[in-house]
């Protein structure tokens, strides 16, 4: 069963100040803060937005697995990494693909 906005928003809010690594590229990104609104990932201009992470994880709880080449494709790479991080007994990272999640266990 999927977490509510604020209960997901809390295993988000207890990244800040950890690393998390792009899925595929491994690229590290610092999280600096979470705010109400937002993930500042420090000296790097994204931000993904609460509604962003929020949707993404939805969207997984809803298909099982969401994969780049799908509509959510415009979203920041580092909002795939953040949700496989704030919420592992849920999410995983698919392998061999940049930008893929799925829910544990499927």
């Amino acid at each position: 069963m999927a977490l509510s906005d604020s209960e997901l928003w809390k295993h988000v809010r207890k990244l800040e100040g950890k690393t998390v690594y792009t899925i595929k590229r491994r690229i590290p990104n610092r999280i600096s803060n979470v705010t109400d609104n937002r993930v500042v990932i420090k000296d790097k201009s994204t931000k993904p937005s609460h509604a962003q992470i929020t949707s993404l994880y939805h969207q997984v709880h809803k298909t099982g697995e969401v994969i780049s080449r799908d509509a959510w494709r415009f979203t920041y790479a580092v909002t795939y990494a953040i949700l496989v991080e704030a919420v592992p007994d849920e999410i995983e990272a698919v392998p061999g693909k940049d930008l893929g999640i799925r829910l544990r266990g499927r």
